[in-house]
C-alpha cells in the first residue's frame, strides 16, 4: 500500500498506471488537453 497509515479511506481507490510512446503534431499542452478530453468521455 502506498497510502500513509492514517490516510482517509476515500483515498484508497484503484487506478491504472501506464506509459505510452508515440508521435504527435500537437504541442504538449494541447496533447494533455486531448488526453483529458478522452479520459472524461
Amino acid at each position: 500500500m502506498i497510502l500513509p497509515p492514517n490516510a482517509d479511506k476515500a483515498w484508497d481507490k484503484s487506478y491504472l498506471n501506464m506509459v505510452v510512446q508515440g508521435k504527435s503534431t500537437l504541442t504538449p499542452s494541447k496533447l494533455l488537453i486531448e488526453f483529458k478530453r478522452i479520459k472524461n468521455n
